[in-house]
């Protein structure tokens, strides 16, 4: 469908997300243009999750660094490209994987593709990281999440 949609850039919101504040969709359509070029564009996951994690320098770094679910994917951008052309509806509901958004962590901090930092993965994947970027995104950002903890 993506193929055929012509649709450049996806903004995926998790369905436990309500955005508060106002005009976010204008302003995510600004700070679209403002960060290209990217592969994906989102914050970093920032839950309680990994924020406490006994021993945290285990933990692999797609866990560490992966931007959560909230983000735009751009639909040209190989990384983004080879995810889409490796799912499978079927296996994804019978093997068991990471969520989606920790998968492409998982490609982009591979041990083969040598990027151990967030600034290594923009520079060799477009793989932007936009908490401290400029108002749009961060307005956007202003949303709860709803799902139980």
């Amino acid at each position: 469908y993506y193929d055929t949609a012509g649709v450049e850039v996806l903004y995926m919101m998790e369905s436990d997300t309500i955005p508060l504040a106002r005009d976010w969709l204008d302003d995510l359509v600004d700070a679209k243009e403002a960060l290209r070029p990217f592969s994906v564009a989102g914050s970093r996951y920032s839950g309680y999750k990994w924020k406490f994690a006994y021993k945290r320098d285990l933990l692999k770094k797609s866990l560490l660094y992966h931007l959560n679910g909230n983000a735009m994917y751009n639909l040209s951008a190989p990384l983004v490209l080879s995810a889409l052309s490796k799912f499978d509806v079927e296996e994804w509901e019978t093997v068991l994987h990471s969520s989606f958004d920790v998968q492409f962590a998982e490609v982009v901090y591979d041990e083969e593709s040598g990027v151990d930092t967030p600034e290594e993965a923009e520079q060799a994947f477009g793989y932007k990281q936009t908490a401290t970027m400029q108002r749009g995104l961060r307005e956007v950002e202003k949303r709860r999440h709803t799902a139980p903890m």
